[in-house]
């Protein structure tokens, strides 16, 4: 699954060296094997704070480098990629659950 998750971050146009790829590629995985955490993405024990506690960072951190991630997404991917994974989004901005949870489906498919 880690090899789907990298390849579709980068037809994303995510770069690797990134933080919020690193991030990213860890909340997918952990989403995957547990939706519930998409409910609980800020709380304590939601998906923030786990990757937060593995890379030895703060919620904050992650949730700032992730939106980083996504807006580079949205600024320098072309129209149909962003159609592949997200749909029609149109003038929508992608939030990070969406990002994230659009990717999960992907990765499953």
């Amino acid at each position: 699954m880690e090899k789907k998750i990298i390849a579709i971050l980068k037809d994303l146009g995510i770069p690797m060296g990134n933080l919020g790829f690193k991030y990213i590629k860890d909340a997918i995985t952990l989403t995957a094997e547990n939706e519930d955490l998409m409910r609980s993405m800020t709380k304590p024990d939601g998906l923030y704070n786990l990757v937060a506690k593995k890379h030895h960072s703060t919620i904050q951190r992650v949730e700032r480098s992730i939106r980083h991630a996504v807006e580079y997404c949205s600024r320098h991917c072309d129209t149909d990629t962003i159609q592949k994974y997200f749909g029609n989004v149109g003038t929508t901005k992608l939030t990070n659950r969406n990002f994230i949870a659009a990717l999960v489906y992907a990765v499953r498919e």
